[in-house]
């Protein structure tokens, strides 16, 4: 019996590590140790190499415990827009979106190891 290839959004690819070095909004940022992992994502530490500010990135990674694989894409649509339009929400009691980006292909980090 051959597997099925796991989903291409499936946690199993997903692999950040600290130290990697990536670029959002032209600013350049250091990835940091894990905050935490949650059934649509995983969230790391980030440091702003030019000032040293600290940010929460999250990824969309799914995990199929939690998540059917059918609809990992109506997943990644929810990620988008949350993403999207919390950037442009301002409230002192939201949480901050600063920026959200694709990462296709993880074209965003300096090493894709």
């Amino acid at each position: 019996m051959v597997k099925a290839m796991a989903h291409e959004l499936n946690r199993e690819w997903c692999r950040p590590i600290a130290g990697q070095r990536f670029v959002v909004g032209g600013e350049e940022y250091v990835l940091g140790g894990a905050l935490g992992d949650g059934a649509v994502g995983l969230v790391r530490k980030a440091t702003r190499s030019s000032d040293s500010a600290r940010r929460a990135v999250k990824f969309l990674a799914p995990d199929p415990k939690y998540i059917n694989e059918e609809v990992f894409g109506d997943v990644a649509g929810r990620f988008k827009r949350e993403g999207e339009r919390g950037a442009k929400l301002k409230h002192p009691h939201l949480m901050t979106i600063y920026a959200y980006c694709e990462n296709e292909d993880g074209e965003l980090f300096e090493s894709r190891d």
